[in-house]
């Protein structure tokens, strides 16, 4: 599985090894390894809001349903094996979206991580995030990690 917003997991990491050559993987202890994995950065300001839209894949870019997985936590450290400064779950801030995509079929890939404004306030730098899914066979999966950046 991968986080890939409808491109293929192949195609999204050749275009960040040309963009940056030199970015480090974290290895992760997940069924898909975090080195197959292109990294999704951002930035923000600290104190805003920002809504992260997540569409899970599978290698041909099909949409994975997402719907009975048992677990979604997505996690902000300093780093990667750091303590966790901010933690979403299904039901406090992520959500796993039933709705139907434009051609008709299920977009059960869909899932939205809602930072708001005082999740934010308190933070400056560079940290790491991460998010585990955890199917209804009990299989976790990191489905995608990163930087992310809070500068005014």
């Amino acid at each position: 599985m991968a986080f890939v917003g409808g491109l293929h997991r192949r195609r999204a990491r050749e275009r960040h090894s040309q963009r940056n050559p030199d970015a480090r993987d974290y290895q992760g202890n997940a069924d898909t390894s975090m080195s197959e994995l292109a990294p999704q950065n951002f930035t923000m300001a600290p104190g805003n809001d920002k809504l992260l839209k997540v569409t899970v894949t599978d290698e041909t870019g099909t949409p994975i349903d997402v719907r009975l997985s048992s677990s979604v936590t997505w996690r902000l450290a300093r780093s990667a094996r750091g303590t966790n400064v901010l933690t979403k779950t299904v039901g406090n801030g992520v959500t796993i979206l039933n709705t139907l995509a434009a051609a008709g079929e299920i977009n059960c890939g869909r899932i939205d991580i809602d930072l708001d404004d005082s999740d934010t306030a308190a933070l400056d730098g560079e940290y790491h995030h991460d998010c585990l899914l955890i199917d209804n066979a009990d299989q976790k999966t990191t489905i995608f990690h990163g930087r992310a950046n809070f500068t005014i």
